[in-house]
């Protein structure tokens, strides 16, 4: 049987407590004492052991696939007649998701690859669960709030550090708000809750009034958990919710989560202070969502015309569809070039993604229009979240990489068709992001190259229209709505025969790495002469008579513009 396991002659109930990370057991003592002391020889307790810190590399979907092999042992063995779940902060996320491998995988909402080995089908005892406790669990995962414990605000700062220095630091990287691990988390709970195989399950949240590390938009799901109940705890915050043993509040922290693990859900919602309202309502008249997104130097005011133009043309054709223009802020190309950067932008729109679905439970159709970077999100979230579906995809000035894998998701059933304007003048794709897929980053030259070497065709899955005249913006032109618009809806789109390059841009894509050294070096040669005690000959000229303080404070007033104007243009 598993090591540490103890198991009470007679037991009925099976408790599985998930920790959060980086917490050390014995602050959990109070909790698990509580339960042995409400269960008595009616239950056991398994903790499974998982990880050891915030450093963890551990894989979050295989420590939960683990745990639900474990509970099968368990259940082999002892045959519980119930399961209780209880998920202290980030465990909150392991309790969830430890439901949903329980309950097996929905075809539009598939697993990850690790859970797949051993988990994909519903487990025999996936009915047994009775109800899942999260204690100030992060339901959206974690993000940087400002908090009021100065010592707590240093730490989330450090964790930034860290995964940005460290991305190998997987378990951290996993459970953030619109990682993988929880998008996915997220829209397989969506799947699971309305085929009705959770509508016996019942989900408490207890949350602290002063939690002061995770913000309430990550403790409260308003989209995925409109159906939990909440309790708050009066003088908790994210630690102490957990210690019982406090003279002031203690003993009310313990009434409220033994009247989670005892009471029934209409005992409870009489108690329990109301969520937030999700921000939008549910419309479940909605069957075609459309997402128009912007990209980088661009505040996506376009985005709005653009949609209702769609409509419109939608409306004429007796075809419904739902608009959404989302906008993550202005993108400026320095942010871009930083990888970090780029895959915040990804969980942002995944979010976005996730409020869609709990928005529209019957919407069957998600479209796409992305620009720019906003091509880049949507390929991004094909490739690393396995629960999005597009029907129909149309990129504009694309920096996505031209060998990107359409076949794949193709052959998945998540892409049906795919439109890529290519620009005949686009410098900035030409010049920047191919440069960058050369030296193997994850962005390319789709908006110059295109991603198909076949000549167009209406009738393959994914086409170049090649080449619109103009720059990075061209295909967004007010002449090419209609066809836009003619795509979205199902319609065949006449393509251009193929046209050529602008002369000059070409010759710059070819000669981009010289560009690039180029432009480093108006960045960093005038205050290296200013401040080098190595002179470079022929540039004397550009160091001007000044101490070297004077020149000191020069280079770096030089630093500050210089970075002025590559994080706004």
């Amino acid at each position: 049987m598993l090591p540490g396991f103890i198991h009470s002659e007679g037991a009925r109930t099976l408790v599985l407590v998930f920790h959060g990370i980086g917490t050390r057991l014995e602050p959990l003592a109070p909790l698990v004492e509580t339960i042995r002391a409400e269960l008595r020889s009616d239950g056991d307790i398994w903790m499974p052991p998982r990880w050891s810190g915030v450093f963890s590399n551990a894989d979050a979907a295989g420590i939960t696939r683990d745990a639900a092999l474990e509970v099968d042992q368990l259940m082999d063995a002892y045959r519980f007649e119930r399961i209780i779940v209880v998920g202290y902060s980030a465990g909150g996320i392991f309790a969830r998701k430890f439901v949903v491998y329980a309950n097996g995988e929905e075809a539009n909402a598939p697993f990850e690859a690790e859970a797949k080995k051993g988990v994909g089908y519903p487990r025999a005892w996936a009915s047994k669960i009775e109800r899942v406790i999260l204690l100030a669990g992060m339901n959206r995962g974690w993000e940087f709030a400002p908090t009021v414990n100065p010592f707590k605000l240093m730490l989330i700062r450090f964790a930034y550090m860290l995964l940005r220095i460290f991305p190998g630091i997987t378990l951290m990287a996993s459970l953030r708000r619109g990682a993988p691990f929880v998008a996915d988390l997220r829209n397989q709970w969506l799947s699971l809750s309305r085929r009705g195989a959770l509508e016996n399950l019942l989900v408490v949240q207890i949350l602290g009034t002063i939690d002061d590390v995770v913000s309430p938009e990550d403790n409260i799901d308003t989209e995925t958990g409109s159906n939990f109940v909440y309790l708050d705890v009066p003088g908790s915050g994210h630690d102490n919710v957990r210690d019982f043993n406090d003279k002031r509040f203690g003993s009310r922290r313990r009434e409220a989560f033994l009247a989670a693990f005892r009471d029934d859900r209409e005992t409870l919602k009489a108690r329990q202070v109301p969520p937030p309202p999700p921000e939008y309502p549910v419309d479940p008249s909605v069957h075609h969502v459309l997402f128009v997104i912007h990209g980088i130097r661009d505040y996506g005011f376009w985005t709005a015309h653009l949609a209702r133009h769609v409509v419109a043309a939608a409306q004429q054709q007796g075809v419904s569809i739902m608009p959404l223009t989302p906008k993550y802020g202005y993108f400026a190309m320095l942010p871009f070039i930083i990888p970090s950067t780029r895959l915040a932008k990804i969980r942002w729109f995944m979010d976005q993604y996730t409020e869609a679905l709990a928005r529209f439970p019957n919407a069957t159709r998600f479209s796409y229009i992305g620009h720019s970077n906003g091509t880049y999100l949507l390929a991004g979230a094909l490739r690393d979240y396995r629960t999005c579906h597009f029907d129909r995809v149309l990129f504009a000035g694309s920096v996505v990489r031209s060998d990107f894998s359409w076949q794949d998701y193709i052959d998945a059933g998540r892409v049906r068709a795919v439109l890529n304007y290519v620009a005949d003048a686009d410098w900035v794709v030409a010049i920047f992001p191919r440069f960058l897929a050369t030296l193997g980053a994850d962005v390319g030259g789709a908006g110059w190259e295109g991603f198909t070497p076949k000549p167009p065709s209406s009738t393959e899955p994914v086409n170049d229209v090649k080449y619109v005249d103009g720059g990075h913006g061209a295909a967004l032109r007010e002449q090419h709505w209609n066809d836009i618009a003619s795509f979205i809806i199902g319609q065949p789109v006449l393509l251009p025969p193929s046209g050529r390059h602008d002369f000059l841009i070409g010759f710059l894509a070819r000669i981009s790495p010289l560009v690039w050294l180029v432009l480093i070096g108006v960045i960093l040669l005038p205050p290296f002469c200013w401040i080098s005690p190595w002179p470079i000959p022929g540039l004397r000229w550009l160091v001007p008579d000044w101490s070297f303080g004077g020149r000191a404070f020069l280079s770096f007033l030089w630093l500050m513009l210089m970075r002025f104007i590559l994080t706004r243009v």
